[in-house]
């Protein structure tokens, strides 16, 4: 046998990371306890858990921005102690977070020359040329004088890994990288994953959307309580131990369910809709109730919640306010039917950054406090009370409205998106996944602002990319796979292993009755 052969074999037997009974404790905290996690050459790997359950801390730790209690950090079979980013990655450990650290203003080649001190010794045309290399190496066919703001999200995240392997990155570690990504370009970013995978480079794979992470690796681990509970090779062929591994033996918090006596009217009807990939959805959402649309990312259920938005103009199919039909396919013609939106991306869809916050929450309802349409003047007395008022009931931490909302952390910039539709009563709400990057205490906040939207007789249409949440907000769940809704769960029905378990695997009965969805 040629020995070179072999020494090949052994070095590719070597994980490139293995962490072994990593602790780390915080005052009054222990938020690993034990951690184990390997990651072999070439593979990705998909680490999964509930908020809580470890993973930033594992994460940050690997990436030197967090010092471990106790255990081992291994690199390649080298037990390494990290001090900071920078001496993660002289070991070739990059971590690309959902919001990259690229600048927006700048080209693609600067932000590909951004510590990168061989560049300045570089002449310009044969640094474009390097650049054109790095680019092909992670497949795209770009122009690198493009400003980075021009991108699309997946152009965006794979730029990022451009220059993570151009400092040569033996592992990148992915942080929910498709949660602005639509279904098409999550599958074009999964194809370059795989092409890079397959030529070596080792990756881990971050994400709530079950869905999406056993389309893609190879392996998973599972973290509960700060240890890791297993891992398993073939994950899609273990849905349900993964599933169970990460849910254990919790009680759900469950929502006060208003399905029943409570109920009003129908307020919002959907018949016969038709929008890539549904052919013929129909429901209907009351008074006083929240309805949830679930399922794996591309299966239908938020390509609806944008149809009502106005974001996306279904092929056919009506949708009824309040017992009139209604001509979407516009937001401003959904807000006019009376359909208000809290969109999934605050920062590209919702915010105004760099105004203030009065700014941005009395946007939508500017005419309540003009006293001359003609001139459009406004009395600031009575937009700053408004302003105030909400920002009171909805507890955003501010020094007062005038503050900017760039400032404001996300859970409190969210919070200002929603207090912007309150200041109008509409007789719908649509969240689409409203608690996307926010803490966990301002997630239980916006909670009990959806709940209480609802008690104040608006019907509200939610979805979100963690299962978990629906049972802390909705009264009855419709669950989406390829494109039918499959399942309708109502008050203690709705647990997070029963919409998981059917959009992974829809039951028996493969569409939902409609004449159920519209009771």
């Amino acid at each position: 046998m040629d020995d070179t052969v072999g020494d090949l074999d052994a070095a590719a037997a070597v994980p490139v990371l293995d962490v072994r009974d990593l602790v780390k404790d915080y005052p009054g905290q222990r938020a690993l306890d034990g951690a184990a996690f390997e990651v072999r050459q070439g593979e990705i790997h998909g680490l999964l858990g509930e908020n809580g359950a470890g993973k930033s801390t594992l994460i940050k730790c690997v990436g030197g921005v967090v010092r471990p209690t106790s255990g081992e950090i291994r690199v390649v079979g080298q037990e390494v102690t990290l001090r900071s980013a920078k001496d993660a990655h002289a070991l070739g450990i990059s971590i690309i977070h959902q919001q990259s650290n690229l600048v927006g203003s700048l080209s693609i080649a600067d932000n590909l020359a951004v510590g990168d001190s061989s560049s300045l010794l570089v002449h310009p045309r044969a640094e474009r040329r390097r650049v054109r290399e790095m680019l092909d190496e992670v497949g795209l066919d770009l122009d690198p004088r493009v400003l980075v703001a021009s991108l699309r999200p997946h152009e965006s995240a794979m730029v990022a890994v451009a220059k993570a392997l151009h400092s040569h990155a033996k592992l990148v570690i992915l942080d929910e990288p498709t949660t602005a990504l639509s279904a098409e370009e999550t599958d074009i970013l999964f194809g370059q994953i795989r092409s890079l995978a397959s030529r070596g480079t080792a990756f881990v794979y971050v994400s709530h959307r079950l869905g999406e992470v056993f389309r893609l690796v190879d392996r998973v681990t599972v973290l509960r309580s700060g240890r890791r509970i297993g891992t398993w090779d073939a994950p899609a062929e273990n849905q349900p131990a993964i599933l169970d591994a990460i849910v254990g033996d919790k009680v759900p918090q469950r929502a006060e369910q208003s399905n029943g006596p409570d109920r009003g009217r129908p307020l919002i009807e959907v018949r016969n809709l038709a929008v890539e990939p549904c052919a013929d959805v129909a429901f209907v959402a009351h008074e006083r109730e929240v309805v949830g649309l679930a399922g794996l990312t591309g299966s239908g259920a938020e390509e609806v919640a944008s149809v009502l938005s106005g974001a996306v103009r279904p092929a056919s199919g009506a949708v009824l306010v309040r017992g009139e039909e209604v001509r979407l396919g516009l937001p401003r013609r959904a807000i006019r039917a009376g359909i208000a939106t809290i969109p999934k991306d605050r920062h590209r869809e919702a915010l105004l950054p760099g105004f203030s916050i009065r700014e941005n929450i009395s946007l939508a309802s500017s005419g309540r406090f003009l006293t001359d349409p003609v001139s459009r003047t406004v009395r600031p007395d009575r937009e700053r009370r408004a302003v105030t008022e909400a920002m009171q009931s909805l507890r955003v931490k501010a020094t007062g409205p005038q503050q900017s909302v760039s400032t404001l952390s996300g859970g409190n910039q969210q919070k200002v998106v929603i207090a912007r539709w309150l200041l109008e009563d509409f007789a719908g709400y649509v969240f689409i996944d409203p608690c996307a990057g926010v803490d966990i205490g301002a997630k239980a906040e916006i909670y009990n602002i959806i709940r209480a939207r609802a008690r104040a007789g608006a019907a509200v249409v939610f979805t979100s990319s963690e299962p978990e949440e629906y049972q802390r907000v909705c009264d009855r769940v419709l669950v989406f796979h390829q494109g039918r809704m499959v399942a309708e769960l109502v008050g203690p029905e709705i647990e997070e292993n029963a919409i998981v378990r059917s959009s992974l695997e829809p039951p028996a009965q493969h569409t939902l009755n409609q004449k159920e969805a519209v009771s």
